[in-house]
């Protein structure tokens, strides 16, 4: 995590007016996941659901959106009512293990306090179906800045 705090309760709704999604990283994001209607997904750090939205309405899959900002979850339910928010952080969730066929975050990283815990917990539910699912389940770590774009999908 950086030195510097932000207070995104504090910054919400200019944040919603004005940061919207990145075509390149939605694209990315999007072609490389492989997930269906029949997915469920969940977007960490979702902020105020511009991606986790854009996948709903696009796949009409199972989605859920966690964020640690209150005020950006209002935010994120305004707009987009048919995504499950929730306020948390991954290092402490209660989903059941082995929910999701596919966990991500964008531009997060960098605000995780203890980025292997945020692994274990992302991957602890995926883990039944990736042993157990055909479908197989992923996680991925977008990151965009600098100029440079990269999904990995494990």
């Amino acid at each position: 995590m950086n030195g510097k705090q932000i207070d995104y309760d504090k910054i919400a709704k200019e944040y919603a007016i004005n940061r919207s999604i990145n075509p390149e990283v939605f694209k990315e994001l999007y072609l490389n996941s492989r997930i269906n209607e029949n997915s469920t997904i969940l977007e960490v750090g979702c902020g105020t659901g511009n991606y986790i939205g854009a996948l709903k309405s696009i796949t009409d899959c199972s989605c859920y959106g966690l964020e640690l900002s209150k005020e950006m979850l209002k935010e994120a339910k305004r707009v987009s009512k048919r995504v499950n928010f929730k306020k948390g952080r991954v290092e402490r969730i209660d989903f059941p293990e082995s929910f999701f066929d596919f966990v991500f975050s964008v531009d997060v990283i960098h605000h995780i306090e203890n980025i292997i815990d945020y692994f274990k917990e992302a991957y602890k539910y995926l883990c039944g179906k990736l042993l157990k699912d055909s479908r197989g389940s992923e996680f991925g770590v977008l990151s965009y800045g600098f100029g440079v774009l990269g999904l990995l999908i494990f």
